[in-house]
């Protein structure tokens, strides 16, 4: 860009961002050499040196209607975290663009490389091609913005309860059905000693009073 810069407009970016990863702060647009160019200055939020960047520039006019759009890449970059990156090189714009929106495609640190798809970024392994700028300074794999383990929000926790209540439901059937098992088994058992018992009292009544009657006719026979 040549040193000569007309300053038109400058504003702070107004639409949505992802937290923790790279984000727009404010913006410029200058005249020069007959042409708007666009400058953004661009905020690190994430924990890890930023290497390149690839995004697209939609351009909008004053009422908000797309005039046009143009993808960016910035490499060879060491883009530390906790500070802020202004591209000496502007972006060419339509005269009548006021606005614009930004759309990050990817955000590449060291071997890690970040597609940004429907408002979130997802983190994959690529060995970066190249020589990484001096800077980077991170050996270990982790990602370009704090990963924690995951935490389960109020949809996950209900599912959880309701998984842990159905196993708690079944159990408890198993055991109340074992039960009755248990008890029904042993109520058949018991009835039959009782039958068996009552059996052979019945068995021992009868012979004595065999005997009896053969004691008494014997007695009456002269």
């Amino acid at each position: 860009m040549p040193s000569v810069q007309q300053q038109v407009s400058k504003g702070f970016y107004q639409y949505s961002q992802i937290n923790h990863f790279v984000s727009v702060k404010n913006f410029m647009f200058v005249r020069s050499k007959e042409q708007n160019c666009l400058l953004i200055r661009f905020s690190n939020d994430s924990d890890f040196t930023v290497n390149s960047m690839v995004f697209t520039v939609v351009q909008l006019d004053s009422a908000g209607t797309v005039l046009g759009k143009c993808k960016v890449v910035r490499d060879g970059l060491s883009f530390a975290p906790g500070t802020t990156y202004t591209s000496e090189e502007g972006i060419v714009v339509d005269e009548r663009c006021s606005d614009f929106k930004l759309i990050f495609s990817e955000v590449c640190s060291g071997n890690y490389v970040y597609l940004v798809q429907k408002g979130k970024a997802e983190a994959y392994y690529r060995k970066a091609k190249g020589r990484i700028v001096e800077g980077m300074a991170h050996s270990k794999k982790e990602a370009l913005f704090s990963v924690k383990p995951r935490r389960f929000g109020k949809p996950g926790l209900a599912l959880l309860l309701a998984i842990m209540i159905l196993v708690l439901i079944v159990l408890f059937n198993v055991y109340h059905m074992y039960s009755i098992y248990v008890e029904h088994t042993e109520a058949e058992k018991a009835a039959q000693l009782e039958q068996e018992h009552k059996t052979e009292d019945f068995g021992t009544d009868d012979v004595y009073k065999e005997v009896v009657t053969f004691v008494r006719v014997d007695e009456i026979i002269p």
